[in-house]
């Protein structure tokens, strides 16, 4: 995992250290409840009413599992268990 490889490498110089340690050692850091961020829509929504402008990509190739809900749904469950459950950049 590329982020985990960059958290953990030793930085030489006056600043040295592993990142991922100097991180826990600062800790300036929080962890943010999901609850508490605002959805892609609100987002969007926020932004555009903004004056912001967004090009929406087009749909990029064909779901193998278009159709197969319980298939999509063990696949999100899956990616939300082992992505986002887990800090990665912690």
């Amino acid at each position: 995992m590329a982020v985990h490889s960059w958290n953990a490498h030793p930085i030489p110089g006056p600043h040295k250290g592993v990142p991922a340690d100097r991180m826990c050692e600062n800790d300036q850091t929080s962890k943010i409840p999901l609850p508490a961020l605002p959805t892609h829509a609100d987002v969007v929504s926020q932004f555009e009413q903004l004056g912001g402008s967004l090009t929406p990509f087009p749909q990029f190739g064909k779901d193998p599992l278009h159709g197969k809900s319980e298939l999509m749904d063990l696949r999100n469950t899956e990616f939300t268990r082992k992505y986002l459950d887990n800090n990665i950049f912690h």
